[in-house]
């Protein structure tokens, strides 16, 4: 017999039994099946209030606890910040304003975690068995808050390979890709972030600000123009003040031509330096977009000079020569990170160091000089704590497969040592990489700084 047919007998069996039993059985169960619906109607309201108002607090409190990274809120507007949030994340039906309410707001500055907590009032559908007419639910909810200080230097090649050749705008593409991470990190990121901009070639325009009083020539003398090259003596390879160590100003530069595979020295003075001069620790983002904009490319290729002054912009022992709101926070201050990005389009080949070959320390893979002295500062602005990311841009045009391969080991080498998978060396090939590159590093920072 068919299960259909099996409860139609049993339908028409009930419907024509006269002796009440199954009424009396059916009386009995109706108000237990009754109660039983009730209780699962109410509880399903339950659930689902409950999901939701996890939802909305969980909204509230991660973006309140971004916001007071950022530096957009004070900490002292949190409450009413997480209460703004809420309200707004409120289905608008079941949990409105009226019926939920914000019942605590904590900001534990040992472990900079912001809590809340908040109640929903749930009209109960059918309040049987004494239970209340309204059932309140209760969330509670956490998330992580920073106030870390962030010092970012960007190093940026302007070397004569960079010009304008045909299709090819190598310097207005770098400058759409910094201009992009400026953004990142002072309009996106927080603001607590300071950015500085080093452009170099065969040295670094210093500016006429109080940093241009430290240079000297080789003989001691007043340096002639703004243009640094390494600074020399026992202080070379250190971030010593300017105060104490005197820099060195541009006299003879060497030159590793790598067409006809010669040093030279450079014959063209007027393309020693860069016309832009470096920019200290800022948060003015027209500032530094202007500063970009402005940018042109002539010169050799001096990539440790870069890397020296842009490590000087991050280094708290030149405070007396920038100007206040420059001034770089102490190494291993809590709370406080530096980063260098230094980006460059070729091989390193020119140097100002009145060392002999001998003199420099030889490095595994790099064979110029320059490349060998970028190493030495690698080390110690990693040993310092700052971290470093590279970029290499159209490296492929280097000189060669050998001069490619020497760049690549130069910079990522220099990197610092990936942690967790993480990358700190980029190989662009061409505009939209680099973008991409200075944006990803930009987008490590800002989690970094959210997430410590």
């Amino acid at each position: 017999m068919s299960l259909i047919r099996r409860l139609k007998n049993t339908v028409s069996n009930f419907a024509a039994d006269r002796s009440g039993q199954y009424s009396i059985i059916f009386a009995l169960c109706s108000g237990v099946l009754m109660i039983s619906v009730g209780l699962s109607v109410d509880y399903a309201r339950i659930i689902s209030a409950k999901s939701q108002l996890t939802s909305a607090l969980d909204a509230a409190v991660t973006s309140t606890a971004r916001d007071i990274t950022r530096g957009k809120v004070d900490k002292k507007e949190a409450t009413k910040r997480v209460q703004a949030f809420l309200e707004a994340n409120l289905d608008g039906k079941r949990l409105t304003p009226e019926n939920v309410h914000l019942t605590d707001v904590t900001l534990d500055p040992v472990t900079n975690k912001l809590s809340a907590s908040a109640r929903a009032d749930v009209d109960m559908m059918f309040p049987v068995m004494n239970n209340p007419k309204v059932q309140p639910v209760n969330v509670k909810i956490g998330a992580l808050y920073s106030e870390r200080k962030v010092e970012v230097s960007m190093v940026l090649d302007v070397t004569g390979s960079m010009m304008k050749k045909g299709s090819s705008d190598k310097i207005g593409d770098l400058k759409i890709a910094a201009k992009s991470a400026v953004k990142a990190f002072l309009e996106n990121g927080s603001e607590n972030t300071r950015v500085a901009i080093t452009p170099w070639a065969m040295g670094v325009n210093v500016g006429n600000g109080e940093i241009r009083k430290h240079l000297l020539d080789v003989n001691g003398k007043p340096a002639a123009d703004n243009c640094a090259t390494e600074r020399r003596g026992a202080q070379m390879f250190s971030d010593a003040s300017p105060v104490s160590a005197k820099l060195t100003g541009s006299n003879e530069m060497k030159h590793f031509n790598v067409w006809t595979n010669k040093e030279e020295v450079w014959g063209k003075p007027d393309w020693k330096c860069p016309s832009v001069a470096l920019q200290p620790l800022t948060k003015d983002k027209a500032l530094l977009n202007s500063m970009i904009d402005k940018l042109s490319a002539k010169g050799g290729t001096a990539g440790q000079i870069g890397l020296q002054f842009g490590w000087y912009m991050v280094s708290p022992n030149w405070k007396s020569v920038l100007p206040v709101k420059s001034e770089p926070v102490a190494y291993n201050t809590a709370g406080s990170d530096k980063y260098i990005i230094l980006m460059t389009d070729g091989l390193f080949n020119s140097e100002a160091s009145g060392l002999s070959n001998d003199a420099i320390t030889p490095y595994p893979g790099v064979a110029q000089k320059s490349g060998r002295l970028a190493m030495k500062y690698c080390s110690a602005i990693k040993d310092r704590g700052v971290k470093l990311y590279t970029i290499g841009f159209d490296l492929k045009n280097a000189g060669g497969a050998a001069y490619e391969a020497e760049a690549i080991k130069t910079l990522s080498d220099c990197a610092s040592t990936p942690v967790g998978g993480e990358q700190t060396f980029y190989n662009a090939d061409n505009g939209d990489e680099l973008k991409k590159a200075f944006d990803d590093i930009a987008r490590r920072i800002q989690s970094l700084t959210l997430t410590n």
